[in-house]
């Protein structure tokens, strides 16, 4: 009989290896354990997204922000998703909110700020990047921003 842990660790092994139908078979199991836990249903999210099934993955990211509002890493997961599924608006709201509660958080201001590029929103996307690359957090998206910056219009 496997516990919590096992399928947790077989699902995050599944999903590392790009077994995405273990990956989801596992975490599923875990969720009928702990329907409550909100990493499971993160990680769930993310596998059901990476195969393609976006509704899916969606409805367990809104599970695991209802279980944990308070987590910056699960509202920026969230708001990729949405922008992949093709609501802007709802991943700038996701990404805001993350930023509300870290804004250190250089990915998902990048992101942001590649939002608002794809929305048009150009000065606020520039502003974005103005902000990563001032910060000195992360190198990574410092050169990403500075690369986002320099293709803007206008």
């Amino acid at each position: 009989m496997s516990n919590l842990g096992d399928f947790m660790s077989r699902g995050s092994d599944c999903f590392r290896s790009g077994d995405l139908n273990g990956a989801i078979y596992n975490f599923k199991q875990a969720i009928e354990l702990d329907p409550n836990n909100c990493n499971i249903h993160q990680n769930l999210a993310g596998a059901l997204c990476q195969s393609g099934n976006l509704a899916g993955g969606l409805e367990h990211f809104k599970k695991a922000v209802e279980l944990k509002p308070g987590d910056s890493e699960i509202r920026r997961n969230f708001g990729f998703a949405l922008k992949l599924s093709g609501n802007l608006d709802g991943a700038v709201e996701q990404y805001t909110k993350a930023l509300g509660l870290d804004s250190n958080n250089a990915v998902a201001r990048l992101n942001l700020a590649n939002v608002f590029k794809d929305l048009g929103r150009y000065s606020e996307a520039e502003e974005q990047c103005d902000i990563i690359i001032t910060s000195g957090h992360n190198e990574t998206a410092m050169l990403k921003a500075m690369d986002l910056k320099r293709n803007l219009p206008g």
